[in-house]
C-alpha cells in the first residue's frame, strides 16, 4: 500500500498539480482547500506526511501546527511547509522544530527530495 501525503493549499492549482506528480510517483494523495479540512482529513486518513500552506483560510498553517503538535496520534506525521514567504515562519518553524519548509514557487525536484527524506520511497 502507498504512502499517504496530504496537500493542504488554498490554490487549485497547486493542490493539482502536487497531486498530479505525487500520484505519478507512486504515493496515495488526499488534499484539503483550509486548516480546518486538512484536520478533520488527518484524524481521518492518518497520513503518513503532510504538506502544508502556511497562508489558509479558516485556519492559518501556524494553527494547524499548534493542534497537530498538541496531538500524540499525530507525532508520527511527517511535515513540510510552504510559505511564499519564508522568512516570516523561521521563528514559528524553529519553534515547533519543523525542519522542512518549501518556498513558494518550488521547484519539483526540491520537493521530491524532500519528500524522500521525510517518509521515503512510495
Amino acid at each position: 500500500m502507498p504512502k499517504l501525503i496530504l496537500v493542504v493549499d488554498d490554490e487549485d492549482g497547486i493542490r493539482e498539480v502536487m497531486a498530479t506528480l505525487l500520484l505519478a510517483e507512486g504515493y496515495a494523495v488526499a488534499t484539503a482547500r483550509h486548516g480546518v479540512e486538512a484536520l478533520e482529513k488527518a484524524q481521518i486518513l492518518s497520513p503518513q506526511l503532510m504538506i502544508l500552506d502556511m497562508t489558509l483560510p479558516l485556519m492559518d498553517g501556524h494553527a494547524v501546527l499548534e493542534v497537530i503538535q498538541d496531538q500524540p496520534q499525530w507525532t508520527d506525521m511527517g511535515l513540510l511547509i510552504m510559505t511564499a514567504s519564508p522568512v516570516a515562519y523561521q521563528k514559528v518553524v524553529a519553534r515547533l522544530g519543523i525542519a522542512h519548509c518549501l518556498a513558494k514557487p518550488f521547484d519539483l525536484d526540491d520537493l521530491l527530495t524532500r519528500i524522500y527524506r521525510l517518509i521515503g520511497l512510495p
